[in-house]
């Protein structure tokens, strides 16, 4: 442990500013920690925060690259990140479980939505890091899907509660390959099979 950790000041949530009417904003100082040292030394600090806020925005932290953003995440969650592997966007892997964000057109808008929701094994949490800011806009807006369901109808509520969820998710034979993030649709198929899934090629 160095001097900078020995002296180092506690994060609670008087710390954090205010965006948009949400206390989310938390400017950083490392104190010559690098990002990932930085991360092990306040972990907890900002497990509580997103506990109590449900996101963080954390700005003066330097990330150099992918891999480095993988560790940061890991510490900061506690587990490992997983694999993308049943896609429903176009992306592309960088080192470890980090991807790039969705790869659309600068016109085209992705609707809320949570993610991987219609996976069986889904994250429960999620990061996101920007390298070269867009010159306007380049939002990432974030919803509270707590909020969110508490603002339906008790009675749409209660239905989705008793009857649960299902999912048809209809591809081409390119985008069924995608999704599966394996090179073949026999491949797709196995992978289904081995999750429970019933399909269709």
């Amino acid at each position: 442990m160095n001097n900078a950790s020995l002296s180092r000041q506690r994060i609670t949530a008087s710390d954090l500013k205010s965006i948009g009417g949400l206390p989310i904003l938390l400017d950083v100082e490392t104190s010559g920690l690098n990002a990932v040292n930085w991360a092990e030394e306040y972990q907890q600090e900002i497990q509580s925060l997103i506990k109590i806020n449900g996101a963080v925005l954390i700005r003066g932290l330097k990330v150099p690259g992918s891999t480095q953003f993988g560790k940061i995440l890991s510490t900061l969650f506690g587990s490992e990140l997983l694999e993308y592997t049943y896609r429903s966007t176009p992306r592309t892997r960088l080192r470890g479980n980090v991807y790039t964000a969705t790869e659309y057109p600068a016109g085209e808008v992705i609707p809320q939505h949570n993610e991987n929701s219609y996976s069986r094994n889904w994250p429960n949490r999620i990061g996101f890091m920007c390298i070269l800011p867009a010159e306007t806009g380049g939002e990432t807006p974030i919803g509270d899907c707590r909020v969110v369901y508490n603002m339906l109808p008790k009675s749409v509520r209660d239905k989705f509660e008793q009857k649960g969820v299902m999912y048809v998710r209809n591809y081409s034979t390119l985008g069924s390959v995608v999704a599966g993030g394996v090179p073949n649709r026999r491949q797709v198929s196995g992978r289904a099979i081995l999750r429970g899934e019933r399909i269709e090629l």
